[in-house]
């Protein structure tokens, strides 16, 4: 029983590799409403919220893509992730930055 529910695919993953190759093919857009709909799935997950919030801003999206990573860093500071709530911290920070 234990296999099965191991061996089960994960439908969060399934669009985040999804929207990897969207973005390779350079279909950016469609890449981020697959990752919204990831992080709409499973707002607990950190690394889907880094992703989007990391594509929406080489897409030009900064504010949302401030809400995304500030969300992100929020989730990996609650689970003890500090070293990469920190690195999540310092892309917001750039990204502030640039835009100024």
């Amino acid at each position: 029983m234990r296999l099965a529910v191991l061996s089960a695919p994960d439908p969060v993953e399934a669009l985040v590799v999804r929207s990897r190759r969207l973005r390779r093919r350079g279909e950016l857009r469609r890449a981020v409403v697959v990752l919204r709909q990831a992080c709409a799935l499973d707002d607990r997950r950190a690394r889907s919220f880094t992703l989007l919030g990391a594509l929406l801003l080489r897409t030009g999206h900064r504010a949302e893509a401030e809400g995304a990573l500030r969300h992100a860093r929020w989730l990996r500071a609650r689970a003890g992730e500090s070293g990469r709530a920190a690195a999540t911290q310092r892309v917001i920070d750039r990204a502030k930055a640039a835009a100024a």
